[in-house]
């Protein structure tokens, strides 16, 4: 069965695409929120939530703008995770767009723990 597909955007309070890109595009901003800890080695990020750990490829990476990346373990090689900062052309506000695939039968579930996640993000960073 195919995938569902889940789509969140979130407008940001930070006016710095900087500030945004350190948070949500980069190991060290991952580990802040996303993981416990976040390791790159060449286009090859390693998550590690306690004991857990999964490795995500890096499918395509324009910095300050986008991160797509594909589970290792995933069979689906269309079901990629994206995160993208978007600028409003009349606002210049920013918004930080998540898409992500869930199993059939579990689109609640992941799109709670994307809540969750992206709460976390703006409870420490205050983008």
């Amino acid at each position: 069965m195919p995938k569902h597909k889940i789509h969140i955007e979130r407008l940001l309070r930070s006016k710095s695409r900087t500030a945004i890109w350190n948070m949500v595009g980069t190991p060290a901003g991952l580990s802040k929120w996303f993981a416990d800890e976040v390791d790159q080695i060449d286009r090859t990020l390693t998550f590690r939530w306690g004991s857990e750990e999964r490795r995500a490829v890096i499918r395509r990476y324009d910095e300050g703008n986008s991160l797509r990346m594909r589970w290792t373990d995933e069979a689906d090689t269309s079901a990629c995770m994206t995160i993208e900062v978007l600028q409003d052309e009349l606002t210049r506000d920013y918004l930080l767009v998540v898409t992500d695939y869930a199993e059939p039968g579990e689109a609640d579930e992941l799109r709670e723990l994307w809540e969750s996640q992206l709460e976390t993000l703006f409870r420490i960073s205050g983008i």
